[in-house]
């Protein structure tokens, strides 16, 4: 079994729909509740803010596209790889005191084929401790080779 090293995680939606022209700050966080499924969670039982670590935020405006945030703190935290769950939650809130109306933009969801949510990470492979010590081993031979015939 391979293990990876995650470099880099984006959160990536796009919107189809947005209620306001002004730019305003939409923030994404990680928690540690995980007690939902998704045909069942809305604004009412979303996870708690208690439960939320603010990762990052991206300005939103009136232009349908893409937009991003950095979610490696979450992927790679407490709520993610290093916990003991095997899902991650991530919840997108906007900051409505900055809008001009009390909706934002409209998403598009996992049924579109382009503009679909995306998390999108970036591993290298680690090289096992066997890998290092076979490298380690021909790197010594071929030294001594070329010693020898000096």
């Amino acid at each position: 079994r391979t293990q990876v090293q995650i470099n880099s995680a984006t959160l990536e939606l796009t919107t189809i729909f947005n209620h306001n022209s002004n730019v305003f700050s939409h923030q994404v966080f990680s928690s540690s509740n995980d007690n939902w499924s998704e045909s069942t969670i809305n604004g009412v039982n979303r996870p708690a803010d208690s439960t939320l670590t603010l990762l990052s935020a991206t300005g939103i405006d009136g232009v349908s596209q893409a937009y991003s945030w950095d979610v490696l703190g979450g992927v790679t935290g407490v709520d993610g790889l290093a916990g003991t769950g095997n899902m991650l939650t991530l919840v997108l809130r906007p900051d409505l005191s900055q809008s001009s109306s009390n909706f934002g933009p409209h998403f598009n969801d996992r049924s579109v084929l382009i503009g679909a949510p995306r998390l999108s990470l970036n591993v290298s492979a680690i090289p096992e401790p066997a890998t290092w010590w076979l490298l380690s081993v021909g790197i010594i031979i071929v030294l001594l080779r070329t010693k020898s015939k000096k």
